[in-house]
């Protein structure tokens, strides 16, 4: 059996800051490398040999093996791996003592259901091992990752002989062949539900294989020729993904499994771009192992054989465009009609939606794509005219969103090839086509500061001015050879003379016929400018005057400047003409009923990134505006963003402007200007959010972390702590959201197409900020207010139908392994709530509060204390709970201490009669706290880091508490251990030279 389950496993080397005991990396991940290195080949099917051995197991007590044969029915894995299953599941995720585990195994009814517990288990455990070998094959060679040398050394030792790669095809082969459990012993019902899992999880293993292969090949580099023959036999075997995709939409699966299924026939498809390989053919196409090898007409066999899927689109085109970039034209026109047959077949759009997967979510399979379908797509601009062709469109979207990412956008300034023909032609159309030149620069500042500043430089010299000839006064033209020639200047843009057309100037006239370009460099900027006063003008003079193409070519320019001021917020002195412009007509707009909600939310993003800087000034600014909320001595007026809201938002289900304006208050909302911006957030959004309807689900989850967030922030000065904790409808949303439970996050979680980004990564932020908002508003000095309010009530009364007492939701949290940080929150909660006094008259038991399950919570802070695993800001939460219970909660010091309170005080002089033994005295604390604490105590005298001197300070004060509030059982324990005194003044004793004053604390 594995001494860490998986998931606790990956928790421990992800890249989330995780602190443990030293060493404890390398030594479960080595100790792990089997496992490692099999995958899920590691879990074995079960067979008549594995049973017999099973049974002839000595180590497995009789009354256990039944029911793991059973579970290993269920689940189909040999009986001994089922039996370590079991076990990593009752220490981790059973909410129950052993006890509790015995009398439910004796009634069949819960049995079933607790099989499927584990069965869930145990599919989740299958994919955080792949997740654990996915971050040791991305990080091995980073010499940026604290781990690396931990990951170089697992990573040689799983990839000994390069038998990894053999190892992921394998698995994956065994995967797409899985049957489906055998769920009939659970009931129809419970079956039903269990077969829909494993759909999910089966296309869950399938995906994560696939990016697994792709980072090997990527990082290793080490491909062979036949790698893509043998590939993609294997792909052709269960048809790119798309059978099973069909089979979906027929039946009644989520939208989740489908996108799954749509994503594996994606990376299929990526994967056999990326072994063809187009940039080994551009650097030696001579040499290449298929272009220029005897492999070539191996896989153009298999190419010819392809043609009628969807994912088959790729690889198709890449095979024509190698064939171009190895042979030029000959290779072309031998290859073309794979290319035709792949755009016939929406190759493009197949692009673009394997750039939108959520799993490049994931930094180094993103970029992969990213790299991939730039390859692709700049030899395809560099080969022919897709605008000729009908893909015009396709094209426009698939730059536009490759542009956006960081590393395409560095290797796209550097190349005059490819895509930047592409930029340059756009740039020659500019201002007639306005759009998609904004599109295109508005990725290209959104990419890096640095493709930013070069984006603002190139808008800044455009060649030419590309007009049409309706517009311009027949009188001031003239015939020249090379087609018109202006006689006097020419101001495009009524009203104001900004932007000239110089006398003199040549214009050519275009194929159509009805546009002209003239050869006169203009300021891109200046053209914006011009655009907004345009609008302007046209907003004084009424809503029915204002043009829908202008409004639309000021939406864009005001996207443009949001995305620069985000990426590089210094360069806001130089965009301030601007912003302005674009701030008094977004308040010009505030007189007219429908206000435009997308210039709205653009004109708001870009003073978010100014208010990075200067808060106060900015929110300042637009206060003299009618865009935000404000408060008339009680009366709190929405502004256009509760009207926007109201009247638009919650009718469409979309909400760019609120999640613009809630952006806004995460920065600004430090500043006590802010407070009719939170009133709102309070009185509308928090108590309402849950209820509206949404185009796209995951932007209730963005709106619940954006209000929380600023909400938060508004609670670090007095005054907003205190307005706060007197909103009850505050406490009540904070109490609905805290009160999910650590089950709902975790099935969320699972239910994820990956695990870097969902609804229930997202949830799991969210109600970690609740637990954090509650615990700051009851330790502050209006805390009385919060405990007497919603929250107080919730926590003196019984609960409410099936659902669990609120402290027992909130002890159930320490369950919850995938992020430290939602646990130690609700520990901070619990042990401020344990230390309340704000009524004396009915003080709180969190001893009661937990009723039958405080035994089981027992034991899951303990395991978690004593774990070598477990992240050190945890364990000081837990010492803190310790401390606050020995203040205000004796029950509870009693259980987590163990204390033997049948201990009777005996005269010991006296001498039984008969001549009896003297029975051996008990035990004063049994299995309790103090041991690990103890233990603690001993590492932290050799620890130097920050959470470790926290660590020590907590145990210190935690020792002062049991001697001053007279714990004598406790205190009397800990003075009779061995070291505890040495351990206890190691800091007198041993000084070191520190002016931390967590250390002088200690001494």
């Amino acid at each position: 059996m594995e001494s860490v389950s998986n998931k606790s496993l990956w928790t421990l080397i992800s890249s989330g800051g995780l602190q443990t005991e030293p060493g404890i990396l390398e030594t479960e991940l080595l100790a792990q490398e089997r496992v490692l290195a099999g995958g899920l080949a590691s879990y074995k099917p079960n067979s008549k040999d594995s049973l017999s051995k099973f049974k002839a197991d000595k180590e497995v007590g009789d009354s256990w093996k039944d029911f793991v044969v059973k579970l290993s029915d269920v689940i189909g894995v040999e009986e001994n791996k089922t039996w370590g299953i079991l076990c990593s599941y009752l220490s981790t995720e059973f909410r129950g003592t052993s006890e509790s585990l015995a009398d439910l195994l004796k009634h069949e009814g819960q049995v079933k259901p607790l099989m499927v517990d584990i069965w869930q288990f145990y599919r989740a455990e299958r994919l955080y091992l792949l997740q654990v070998v996915k971050e040791v094959l991305t990080y091995h060679n980073d010499a940026k990752n604290n781990n690396r040398e931990v990951f170089e050394k697992v990573f040689d030792k799983i990839d000994d002989d390069g038998k990894l790669k053999q190892n992921l095809v394998d698995q994956f082969k065994s995967v797409i062949k899985e049957k489906p459990p055998k769920s009939d012993s659970l009931g129809s019902q419970l079956a039903t539900s269990c077969r829909k899992s494993w759909t999910h999880f089966n296309l869950r293993e399938q995906s994560e294989l696939l990016q697994l292969l792709m980072i090997y090949f990527h990082q290793t580099g080490e491909t062979d020729a036949g790698d893509w023959s043998s590939l993609c036999e294997v792909f052709t075997s269960h048809q790119f993904g798309t059978k099973q995709l069909q089979m979906l939409k027929s039946g009644d699966e989520g939208e989740g499994c489908q996108q799954l299924a749509l994503a594996v026939g994606h990376l299929e498809a990526a994967l056999m771009v990326q072994l063809l390989d187009l940039p080994g053919v551009t650097a030696d196409p001579e040499s290449h192992n298929i272009f220029g090898g005897e492999k070539g007409t191996e896989v153009e066999k298999v190419i010819s054989g392809l043609g009628d899927l969807r994912p088959h689109g790729p690889p198709m085109l890449a095979w024509m465009l190698g064939q171009f970039l190895a042979k030029g034209q000959e290779g072309l026109q031998t290859a073309q009609r794979f290319g035709e047959v792949a755009i016939g077949g929406g190759v493009l759009q197949v692009l673009l939606q394997t750039l939108q997967g959520d799993y490049t979510a994931h930094g180094l399979v993103g970029d992969i794509l990213h790299s991939l379908v730039y390859g692709i797509l700049s030899a395809l601009v560099q080969a022919f005219d897709p605008a000729s062709m009908g893909l015009g469109l396709d094209t426009h979207r698939l730059v536009v969103k490759l542009l956006a990412h960081r590393q395409i956008a560095h290797h796209f300034w550097k190349n005059p090839m490819g895509l930047s023909l592409y930029f340059e032609e756009l740039k020659s159309q500019f201002p007639l086509e306005h759009g998609p030149l904004l599109e295109v620069c508005t990725s290209l500042a959104s990419a890096s500061p640095l493709s930013c500043t070069k984006m603002i430089s190139s808008l800044s010299s455009l060649p030419s001015f590309t007009d049409t000839l309706d517009y311009i006064p027949q009188s001031i033209l003239r015939s020249v050879p090379s087609g018109l020639e202006l006689t006097q200047p020419y101001f495009p843009y009524t009203g104001t003379e900004s932007v000239c057309i110089p006398p003199g100037s040549v214009g050519t006239i275009l194929p159509n016929g009805v546009t002209v370009r003239w050869a006169a460099p203009q300021n891109g900027w200046q053209l914006l400018l011009a655009e907004i006063g345009h609008l302007a003008s046209q907003v004084t003079s009424g809503a029915g005057s204002v043009l829908p193409a202008c409004l639309e070519r000021v939406t864009n320019s005001a996207l443009l400047v949001a995305a620069v001021l985000s990426s590089d917020s210094s360069l806001a002195p130089q965009l301030h003409q601007i912003s302005h412009a674009l701030l008094l007509v977004m308040d010009k707009f505030s007189q007219v009923s429908s206000p435009p909600l997308r210039l709205m939310a653009a004109t708001i993003d870009i003073f978010s990134s100014l208010a990075v800087e200067t808060p106060g000034p900015v929110l300042a600014k637009l206060g003299r505006t009618s865009l935000l909320p404000r408060l008339t001595g009680d009366q709190l007026h929405p502004g256009v963003v509760g009207q926007l809201l109201a009247g638009q938002e919650t009718v469409q289900g979309e909400y760019p402007s609120l999640l613009a304006f809630l952006k806004l208050l995460t920065v600004t909302a430090k500043e006590n200007c802010s407070q009719a911006c939170i009133a709102f957030v309070l009185g509308e959004v928090l108590p309402h959010f849950s209820r509206w309807r949404y185009d796209l689900a995951s932007d209730r989850e963005k709106v619940a972390k954006l209000a929380l967030t600023a909400v938060m922030q508004h609670g670090q000065h007095a005054e907003g702590l205190h307005m706060m904790a007197s909103d009850r409808g505050l406490a009540r949303s904070l109490l609905v959201l805290s009160s999910t439970g650590d089950r709902a996050v975790q099935t969320l979680l699972e239910n994820q197409t990956n695990w870097e980004v969902g609804r229930g990564a997202d949830l799991v932020d969210i109600v970690q900020l609740s637990l954090t908002i509650l615990n700051m508003l009851v330790t502050s000095p209006s805390g009385h207010l919060v405990m007497t309010g919603p929250v107080g009530h919730a926590i003196r009364s019984p609960p409410a139908g099936a659902a669990p007492h609120y402290l027992l939701t909130l002890a159930h949290y320490t369950y919850f392994h995938h992020k430290p940080e939602l646990a130690i929150a609700a520990v901070k909660l619990l042990s401020s709530i344990s230390v309340d006094t704000s009524d004396q008259n009915c003080p709180v038991s969190v001893l009661a509060c937990l009723s039958s399950a405080a035994t089981a919570v027992r034991d899951q802070l303990l395991a978690r204390l004593e774990s070598n695993t477990e992240d050190i800001r945890l364990k000081i939460a837990i010492v803190e709970l310790l401390s606050s219970c020995v203040e205000q909660q004796p029950g509870m010091v009693q259980l987590l201490m163990d204390i033997n309170t049948d201990i009777r005080v005996v005269d010991s002089t006296h001498k039984p009669a008969g001549g009896r033994k003297t029975p051996p005295t008990p035990e004063l604390v049994g299995d309790g706290c103090l041991s690990p604490v103890l233990r603690l105590l001993s590492l932290s005298n050799g620890e130097t880091s920050d959470q470790w001197e926290t660590l020590h300070l907590a145990i210190v004060k935690l020792i002062d508490s049991l001697w001053t509030r007279g714990r004598i059982l406790a205190a009397q324990h800990l003075k009779e251990q061995k070291n505890f005194w040495s351990d206890l003044a190691h800091p007198l004793t041993s000084p070191r030279e520190t002016s931390d004053t967590r250390h002088l604390k200690v001494k």
